[in-house]
């Protein structure tokens, strides 16, 4: 399903209609091409292929898409068609009695109290030496 490829005029004035105010355009466009140089045919075969091939790959990419969606679209409608039609019954054991429920009663048992130490935790004893008189506390 190739298309023809547009083959372009070399009359920059074609498909236009006469216009006597254009003819100075036309003389630029003329002259704005003739000092442009000409590629070589090995040039434009090498840009032709380029382009042929960027289609090419365009064309696969779509197909690809289209490949991927349809597929995706294929999953969907099995995932929804299963959930929908199958509605069978599951192997589950029937309830024939009433549900165990069990209470027990949890008391907190009582927390003993312990009398308050004694003797400091710190000893600082052994290090009333390094603090000077004046800080020691009476006792």
């Amino acid at each position: 399903m190739d298309k023809p490829a547009k083959q372009w005029s070399e009359d920059v004035t074609t498909d236009w209609p006469p216009d006597s105010a254009n003819a100075e355009l036309a003389q630029f466009a003329d002259t704005l091409k003739s000092a442009l140089p000409q590629l070589p045919d090995a040039a434009l075969a090498r840009i032709q292929q380029t382009m042929r091939l960027e289609l090419d790959h365009q064309a696969a990419r779509k197909r690809m898409f289209r490949t991927v969606s349809a597929m995706a679209a294929a999953l969907l409608v099995a995932i929804v068609g299963w959930r929908l039609l199958d509605r069978g019954e599951r192997a589950v054991a029937p309830l024939t009695s009433a549900p165990v429920i069990d209470h027990y009663a949890v008391a907190p048992a009582p927390v003993p109290v312990q009398a308050a130490a004694r003797r400091p935790l710190i000893s600082v004893q052994p290090y009333e030496s390094l603090v000077g008189d004046e800080n020691v506390a009476e006792r």
